[in-house]
């Protein structure tokens, strides 16, 4: 049973899948996916193979519209790099792929021809986007969690500190223990486990 957000936007893209690419809103890097949000992978669940392709085909087809090239996509290539994106890039979702084409349509330099590797080579350049900005939070997170390496324990900063200024000691907060070798240790574990799991989950083998 699909999610109910998930089923609203299989809905929408059965009745018309051009109106709701065209209300689409382009996703950022660092934002995760939602219900709201379904990768092609949940697409191709609710809708089948076809109704997935379908769903890439509109937006490579408003793409193409965009372009004034000579050589620009074919029907039949349109449909081959529909299906290649659907078996490539199964994990984003149609807010990324807009994300993509929006952000080409204002940089691309493409020198009189569109084709099937143009687009791969963007979409793949935009997932490695995708992971980097999702490390470069985790990191931040780490950073922001992991301790001082000047720390002191509570009785430490008791000694040091006069008190009348001692406002833990004075009952006005309550002191954080500090963690233990051990937590820490089993924090990190669990960090590296989670980016090695999500970087192969993107297809690329963690180092």
């Amino acid at each position: 049973m699909l999610p109910a957000r998930t089923q609203d936007v299989l809905n929408a893209l059965r009745e018309s899948p051009e109106r709701y690419y065209d209300a689409l809103t382009p996703a950022k890097a660092d934002e995760p996916l939602t219900d709201a949000t379904p990768t092609l992978a949940r697409i191709q669940q609710g809708l089948g193979a076809p109704g997935a392709r379908l769903a890439v085909s509109v937006a490579l087809l408003e793409l193409s519209e965009w372009f004034n090239v000579q050589k620009n996509l074919t029907d039949r290539q349109i449909a081959m790099v529909a299906d290649m994106i659907v078996k490539v890039h199964w994990d984003l979702s149609l807010n990324d792929i807009k994300a993509v084409f929006e952000e080409k349509k204002q940089t691309a330099k493409l020198f009189g021809k569109l084709d099937g590797s143009d687009i791969m080579g963007w979409i793949a350049d935009y997932k490695a986007e995708c992971i980097a900005a999702r490390q470069r939070r985790l990191d931040e997170e780490w950073r922001e969690t992991s301790p001082s390496g000047n720390a002191i324990t509570f009785e430490e900063w008791c000694a040091r500190t006069p008190k009348e200024l001692n406002y833990l000691a004075n009952g006005r907060a309550v002191a954080r223990p500090r963690p233990t070798e051990d937590e820490m240790r089993e924090k990190e574990a669990d960090f590296q486990r989670f980016r090695r799991e999500y970087l192969k989950s993107k297809g690329i083998e963690p180092k």
